[in-house]
């Protein structure tokens, strides 16, 4: 759901997106984990906090792709990290990502691998 915060839409309709994906995430016993992406520019949304919040309390599997880490500092990067990890103890990892050169990508393609693999593996057992 990218750009779900951005999004040109009535409060009406904002709230009916609200049910269909606290529904969609009820009914995908399928799902592993689940991925929130957040501009590294931009942290600390409202809309990306309620996610978050609801995720970890509906105890689902989620973690965040900071997007954009080219435009911001290292040292505001180091910070959003430590915000994030420590506001959010249902978070299961923070990636690092820049669509421009890549960085981070490979390591999140490995997390999502590993947790495909490791969904396989349980329910094939």
């Amino acid at each position: 759901m990218p750009g779900y915060g951005y999004a040109k839409a009535s409060k009406t309709s904002r709230f009916q997106w609200i049910g269909l994906i606290e529904q969609y995430f009820d009914s995908r016993n399928e799902l592993r984990a689940t991925g929130i992406l957040v501009d590294a520019r931009h942290i600390g949304l409202e809309n990306d906090i309620v996610l978050m919040k609801w995720l970890s309390e509906q105890g689902h599997p989620w973690f965040i792709v900071l997007t954009k880490i080219d435009k911001v500092k290292q040292q505001d990067i180091a910070a959003h990290e430590k915000y994030l990890k420590q506001e959010f103890e249902g978070v299961k990892a923070v990636f690092k990502t820049c669509s421009k050169d890549g960085k981070g990508i490979t390591a999140l393609l490995a997390y999502l691998k590993a947790t495909v693999a490791g969904a396989y593996r349980a329910t094939s057992e």
